[in-house]
Order: C-alpha cells, then structure tokens, then sequence
C-alpha cells in the first residue's frame, strides 16, 4: 500500500472516531438534560412558595389571586403562564397582565389596570364606570372609585359589564372630559356631570356654580380652553356665582347669561 492510501485510511479512521465522540457526548448530554429534568419537577427547591403581584392601584392582591386556581405545592415549572395570563386579564379592571417565574419558587405578576375616569348613569340601570376608551366597568364592593363626573341622558345603547359601550354619544362624552382634563387637571376635578341632549348636544356642569355649560357636539378642546379662560376672568372680576349659563357653541364667542 503506498503511503497516499495509508494516509486516507488515517483520514477515514480519524473521521469515523470524531462521529463516534461526538454522539457519545450528544447522548451524555441528552441524559443529563433528562435527569435534570426529572430532579427539577421532583425537587422541592421548586415548589411554589409565593406569589408576588405588582402594578395594581385599585384591585387589591386578594381580587388578582382569585382570578387563578394555583396549587400551592405546584412545581413553577408546570405551570401554564399563559391560561394564568388569561384568567388574569378576564377581570374587566385588567387591562393586560405579565406572569413569569422567577427562580426557585416564585411566581410574578405584573398587572395594567385600567383607569375609571367617570360614571355612567342610565334609567333604572345600575351605576358603571368607564375609562377613557368607553370600557364598562362594575363599581368594586367597598372600594369606591372617588369623585368623577357623571355621563347621563344615554340610554339608548345596552351596559355590558366588561365591554365596550356600544354608543357614539358615550365616546363624545368621554372625549369632552378628556379635553377638559388636557387643559387643566384641576378645571376637570370640578366637573360634576356631563349630559347628553339631542338638540342642544353635550352640556357640561361643574361643581363650583352648578350652572349648565353648552359645548354642543364638537370643537370640545377649543371651547374647553375658552371655558377656562372665562371662569378664570370671571371668578377674578367677581362676576362668577352671578353665571346663569355659558354658551359655548358660537364660533370665537363665549355667550353669557348672568342673573
């Protein structure tokens, strides 16, 4: 045999024994991922100790938990993070949740939750809150939302606790608050209702004065800062407990009535 077929035999060997090594390893390594496996899902270190809940202002951690069924003595690593995630997020006050797990035996969960911004009242129906995107929310037992203004006069839509309000006007409503609370945080806590009326469109009553506010059907942020500017040159003039009505549905005109 010449010394090129010696060489490739070397060759063919050397590669045949590298194959062998590495499979060798690769089987090693898959037992050893199995075993770890099986020491994990039995070991204790990995049972569920606690569950820590972070990012809600208005539901409590009691109101978070119920929401899941959790073993106690659960190993972290079988649970279904994202059926917990949904269970989470089927309560209408959590807008989007996080769950992950955090080594050895903690179970994490962020919340988003969404934020009331007024009442809505109808006709014999029960009182809800709504965010600012019109999401019906049920008032929480004992836990009260504190002073917001109240949507009335809408009552030609249906109240789906945990759904959107199916209703134009709601939205319009919801975007004149908005509007009011863009141009002064304090301007907005003192309104007290904002009431829908087909001919004369969405009519606005503050705290202070109790007088109706006419911002019609658009225009709501220009006629905002135009309001706020009035009471502002009215309270300073002494002219604002005289205020009978506010007219705002003029164009570049605040209307005035006094008595």
């Amino acid at each position: 045999m010449d010394c090129g077929a010696r060489f490739g035999v070397v060759m063919n060997f050397n590669k045949i024994l590298k194959t062998l090594i590495v499979l060798v390893a690769g089987a090693g390594i898959i037992g050893m991922s199995l075993e770890i496996k099986d020491w994990v899902l039995q070991s204790d270190t990995f049972s569920l100790e606690s569950v820590v809940v972070n990012g809600n202002q208005i539901l409590q951690t009691e109101d978070v938990l119920n929401q899941i069924e959790v073993d106690s003595e659960s190993n972290i690593t079988d649970l279904n993070l994202h059926e917990i995630q949904s269970a989470i997020e089927a309560h209408p006050y959590v807008k989007a949740a996080l769950v992950s797990r955090r080594f050895p035996s903690t179970l994490q969960i962020h919340i988003v939750e969404r934020k009331p911004v007024a009442y809505v009242s109808q006709s014999d129906k029960p009182l809800f809150a709504t965010d600012k995107e019109g999401f019906l929310l049920p008032l929480l037992k004992g836990k009260p939302l504190g002073a917001l203004p109240v949507i009335t006069g809408i009552d030609d839509f249906p109240m789906p606790a945990g759904g959107y309000a199916d209703s134009e006007h709601v939205m319009k409503a919801l975007e004149l608050l908005i509007s009011n609370f863009r141009v002064d945080a304090a301007y907005y806590q003192n309104l007290s209702e904002a009431h829908f009326d087909a001919k004369k469109g969405l009519v606005a009553y503050f705290v202070n004065g109790g007088f109706p506010v006419y911002f019609g059907h658009e225009d709501f942020f220009d006629r905002a800062e135009k309001n706020f500017v009035f009471f502002q040159q009215a309270q300073k003039e002494g002219r604002y407990d005289n205020i009978y009505y506010v007219d705002l549905r003029f164009r570049d005109q605040v209307v005035v009535k006094y008595h």
